[in-house]
């Protein structure tokens, strides 16, 4: 660790993030992990450092706090925008300051400013999450890595600032030390991704890495198997901290054979992603799973296989019987199977998929296999959703985009697997096949208190997998409750089974939390941020500002350090993750996702809210020349103006340039002539650059959003801070809304 402590320095600038601990605890039903980031500024100048990271999908993140020196602070979550508000204003005033914010279900961005030269602070986030169960087996995956993707990061909600990026000379070590419950102890442990080293002492039984450090260029898995097929069936029932409530759950994992029978014929389209992404260690067990796939089609099956990149080739489209000749069809297509179709169109290729015609009698599942390493995940979940299949995904790779895979399983109905290089990906996919065939099974149960359950959830499980549902009572549940589970074709086929009182290693504020976090995503929009709050959650509406109050402030605004991602293991044909060790790497950057110098200025690169058509139609010749002041535009649009600002800011190696201040002359097409005459007027009394600072400061005032550049705001604030009149800004403001277009 010694080496490491010493620091990496990316294309000549200090990467402030030094390495990251991981501790925490496994239990049966329940992990609550611990991560600490620890960043140092090496430089003599006050840096912001700007670190973007995974998480699992669905665990809850329960608290964060940071240590300076001697001093621990920790964190509220509020309203999103009152957040950024508190860690501006504490920019502003030279403090140090911290902000957290959730970009997505599985990944989150901090934002640590003012850090003073010489100076460490440790980040400590603590998130709980459930273990899925998946017959007499779990598995803990921890991402550690942002891996490249196709498309522009800003459509998945990125800031430009926060935009990850990857340097293949960017070295993130970490160290694991992981306690497992006393409920575990009869149960095996292995891990396909890292060497491993149990231990037993007077805490009890863990974990931690064969060697001294790892590195964040892999998901950390480990796989938790039960040899005796115990299952589970319990009920735990906690008062809610937060309410006058108690948070009941049920977990249920079992056996559910008994009532599926015999198969249902499957009616399956496959979908490969064949782009540049899956170089390397996935094509190849992509290829195997394929073969494998073939191999299991019954002869009352159809099928037919669909691969992409920036295009999509299909074996057919009409969905093919099983044929003889067709399966020797297929074991052709899949022989000339490469990685070398280019960028990742995932959502024309489901499209295609989704359109091939088959038999109208039977329900259509669309098997995708992908290493998910795409932006704008959102947007393809949401067509899914439309075009009525059961999507089932296996996420293949070292460093899975699990917002992708899961999140387009979870959203219709299908199931998730992700296989890492170690592990046989055919026995995934022969795995998913068989649930694919499984009818539905529905759970009942009567909780025995009065009270309500989640709005909008599931009581659907599949055999085998473990679920869980939430009951909020106004009592605590006091004695074993029955649980029916049936098929949903055939009711009469019940199991009677009965859920035992159980406490497990989960507390209760934890729990609450965790219901919450179901409960948001339900709700009405109006509702979601004032629950999250009440709840301490992170949501798209919220974020937590910490802010450490210094006797001596920092001057200036603080120099951005945006901190690199490693190469995923395995990632384009980039290494491999078979390796267990890092190996050396070259010294260069390494981008596919967007232009190392996002294309502001390319309006192909702006997000849908923020394309070429928000510009007056007279400038789009060309947006950022100089048409002199008769040209001016009639009213004030901030998205156009914020297009056009952000044009001139170029980010390259996670730093910024460019960021001077425009003209008023160079302003005046954005703005009517009536504001622009006044601004004028303004100048000799106080310097053009202040002027136009205030302008820009007033504009964004209430709601700057992703719209503008954070670090452009940042220098319009502290020129208009230099003049000071109240006055002026108020004239400011009501020119803007006598003519915004906002």
């Amino acid at each position: 660790m010694n080496d490491v402590a010493k620091g990496l320095w990316v294309e000549g600038q200090a990467v402030p993030l030094k390495g990251l601990k991981v501790t925490g605890s496994i239990g049966v039903s329940i992990s609550e992990i611990t991560l600490e980031q620890t960043y140092r500024n090496d430089e003599p100048v006050a840096i912001e450092a700007v670190y973007s990271f995974p998480i699992p999908m669905h665990a809850v993140l329960l608290d964060v706090s940071i240590q300076i020196d001697e001093r621990v602070l920790t964190g509220v979550v509020s309203a999103k925008n009152d957040a950024q508000e508190s860690y501006e204003r504490a920019i502003d005033d030279g403090d140090t300051a911290m902000i957290v914010r959730k970009v997505s279900n599985s990944e989150y961005s901090v934002s640590l400013g003012n850090l003073l030269p010489n100076e460490t602070a440790s980040i400590r986030y603590r998130f709980v999450m459930q273990n899925r169960w998946s017959g007499d087996a779990f598995r803990f995956s921890l991402p550690t890595v942002i891996s490249d993707r196709y498309g522009q990061p800003m459509d998945s909600g990125y800031e430009i600032h926060e935009c990850p990026w990857t340097d293949l000379s960017a070295t993130h070590p970490f160290s694991l030390d992981i306690q497992i419950d006393s409920a575990l102890t009869t149960f095996s442990i292995d891990s396909p991704t890292h060497a491993l080293d149990l231990y037993q002492n007077e805490t009890g039984r863990g974990f931690r890495l064969s060697s001294e450090v790892g590195f964040l260029d892999r998901d950390f898995v480990l796989n938790v198997l039960d040899s005796k097929n115990s299952g589970l069936l319990t009920v735990t029932s906690d008062r809610d901290p937060y309410s006058d409530n108690y948070t009941n759950q049920l977990t249920i994992q079992h056996d559910l054979s008994s009532l599926i029978g015999a198969w249902n014929p499957v009616s399956v389209k496959i979908v490969v992603d064949c782009s540049g992404s899956m170089g390397g260690d996935s094509i190849v067990q992509a290829r195997q799973a394929l073969h494998s796939i073939v191999k299991e089609l019954g002869p009352e099956d159809e099928f037919t296989i669909v691969k992409f990149g920036s295009n999509n080739v299909s074996l057919s489209d009409e969905m093919l019987s099983t044929s003889p000749r067709n399966i020797a069809q297929a074991e052709r297509f899949i022989m000339q199977i490469q990685a070398d179709m280019g960028g990742t169109e995932i959502r024309s290729a489901l499209n295609r998929a989704y359109l091939t015609t088959g038999s109208a009698q039977r329900k259509t599942h669309v098997l995708l296999i992908t290493d998910g390493a795409v932006w704008g995940e959102d947007r393809v979940v949401e067509a899914a959703k439309r075009s009525d299949h059961c999507v089932f995904t296996v996420g293949v790779g070292s460093a899975v985009s699990e917002q992708m895979v899961r999140g387009l399983a979870e959203a219709t109905g299908g199931e998730c697997v992700m296989v890492t290089p170690n592990e046989s990906m055919s026995d995934s996919i022969l795995r998913q096949f068989r649930i694919m065939r499984q009818p539905n099974v529905v759970v009942e149960l009567d909780w025995g208190v009065d009270g309500s359950a989640l709005p909008g959830e599931s009581n659907k499980m599949l055999s085998g997998e473990s679920k869980s549902l939430f009951f909020l009572s106004p009592h605590p549940i006091s004695k074993p409750i029955p649980v029916r589970i049936f098929r949903e074709d055939q009711p009469n086929a019940v199991l009677e089974l009965i859920a035992q009182l159980n406490e497990d290693n989960c507390s209760a504020d934890a729990r609450a939390r965790l219901c919450a976090s179901y409960r948001i995503s339900k709700v009405e929009d109006s509702e979601q941020q004032s629950l999250a709050v009440q709840y301490q959650l992170f949501t798209d509406k919220t974020a937590m500002t910490i802010v450490d109050e210094r006797e001596v402030k920092s001057e200036g605004i603080p120099e951005l350090r945006s901190v690199p991602q490693m190469p995923a293991a395995g990632h384009m044909g980039f290494g491999s993750s078979i390796v267990m060790s890092r190996s050396a790497s070259a010294r260069m950057n390494m981008s596919m996702s967007y232009d190392p110098l996002p294309g502001w200025s390319d309006r192909t690169s702006l997000s849908n809210d923020m394309e070429f058509l928000d510009i007056p139609a007279f400038l789009r010749s060309d947006a950022g020349s100089d048409l002199g002041v008769g040209n001016q535009t009639a009213v004030v649009d901030s998205r156009a103006v914020a297009s056009w600002l952000n044009a001139r800011i170029k980010m390259q190696e996670g730093r910024l340039s460019g960021d001077e201040l425009p003209t008023l002359e160079e302003l005046s097409p954005w703005i009517p002539i009536t504001l622009y005459n006044y601004l004028r007027s303004l100048v000799g009394r106080f310097p053009e650059s202040q002027i136009v600072g205030l302008f820009i400061a007033t504009l964004f005032e209430q709601e700057r959003t992703n719209l503008l550049n954070r670090h452009i705001y940042r220098v319009a604030r502290e020129e208009a801070r230099a003049i000071g009149n109240q006055t002026i800004q108020q004239e400011i403001k009501k020119l803007i809304s006598s003519g915004s277009l906002t």
